[in-house]
């Protein structure tokens, strides 16, 4: 007898025939859930093995426009950043500060504040460019 089986003897003595009979039941698990656990384990190896292997790749165009989406979002970021940091307006200094460095100053806030409104419109129309070509099927890529 193996170590996994259990055996219970019963021993039945019947009065009426002559000889006394013995009934043997044996009781214990077979192989059954061993075999179930191995059918589960195939399926499990089979599942994972079709899920690794059914992976697309993505294409060339679609990494291309996930790309192009990616800049026209950093273009829009860097250009709020660089509207935030421009002051809304000049302070003039006190009267007795030359007036040509005064000009000067106020000269170069208006460029500043020209340039940043610039490089704003360029991120927008790339921003606009970018979306007006992509493609449904590509997932997108946000900037939080």
């Amino acid at each position: 007898m193996s170590d996994f089986e259990r055996e219970t003897r019963t021993t039945t003595t019947v009065e009426t025939p002559p000889s006394d009979s013995v009934t043997y039941v044996r009781s214990g698990s077979g192989a059954g859930p061993w075999i179930l656990a191995a059918v589960v384990a195939v399926i499990a190896i089979i599942a994972v093995v079709w899920m690794m292997n059914s992976r697309t790749a993505p294409t060339n165009s679609e990494i291309s426009a996930a790309m192009d989406q990616s800049r026209a979002a950093g273009y829009v970021e860097g250009a709020s950043t660089a509207l935030s940091n421009v002051p809304p307006q000049t302070t003039l200094p006190a009267p007795s500060v030359d007036t040509g460095s005064v000009v000067a100053s106020q000269q170069a806030a208006a460029d500043a504040r020209a340039a940043a409104e610039r490089a704003a419109n360029s991120a927008q129309s790339a921003a606009n460019s970018a979306s007006a070509n992509t493609n449904t099927d590509v997932s997108t890529n946000t900037t939080p």
